[in-house]
């Protein structure tokens, strides 16, 4: 599980609450497994080789199965390829900070939980997200369980993390 670092490191979901300026100098620890993060960092080039349509075919996976989910994105965005990119963004800075680090600084993630925050995006969404995201890996690069598997606990210190910050 991921882990709150500030000037201590604390369990994620035993931490106090925050201000919105603190948590932007938050760092927050992953606790994937070395294993798993060298099949991330084995991968993630074919994620950037995919480029956007790896996450085209994400939101189109994804609006597919759950067309009410459409009204939470700005489809002016998702038409002109600007949430795609978004999300590609993301997605390969987390794991490459992941990679690099072990951590993901809260700076990097700050407007998109406030987004969220806004939104009233809910846990259960994070759920749906996960399994469409690894749909995607299964379709377009791969269906080996090793890397499933790596990126999905990868994904799963993510959505910890935002979902934790977003509840703050």
């Amino acid at each position: 599980r991921a882990v709150l670092s500030s000037t201590q490191s604390t369990p994620l979901f035993q931490q106090q609450h925050q201000t919105r300026s603190f948590a932007a100098y938050t760092v927050y620890k992953f606790g994937v497994t070395p294993d798993h993060m060298e099949t991330v960092k084995a991968t993630l080039p074919l994620v950037g080789k995919a480029g956007t349509d790896f996450t085209k075919h994400f939101y189109s996976r994804l609006f597919a199965a759950h067309p009410e989910l459409q009204n939470v994105f700005n489809q002016t965005n998702q038409a002109m390829g600007g949430q795609p990119q978004k999300l590609l963004k993301t997605v390969a800075l987390a794991a490459q900070s992941a990679i690099d680090t072990g951590e993901l600084p809260g700076e990097a993630i700050e407007g998109i939980c406030q987004k969220h925050a806004a939104l009233g995006i809910g846990k259960e969404a994070y759920g749906v997200v996960g399994e469409h995201l690894l749909g995607t890996i299964q379709d377009l690069l791969t269906d080996d369980k090793a890397v499933l598997d790596a990126w999905g606990n990868l994904y799963g210190d993510i959505a910890n993390v935002f979902i934790t910050r977003e509840r703050e």
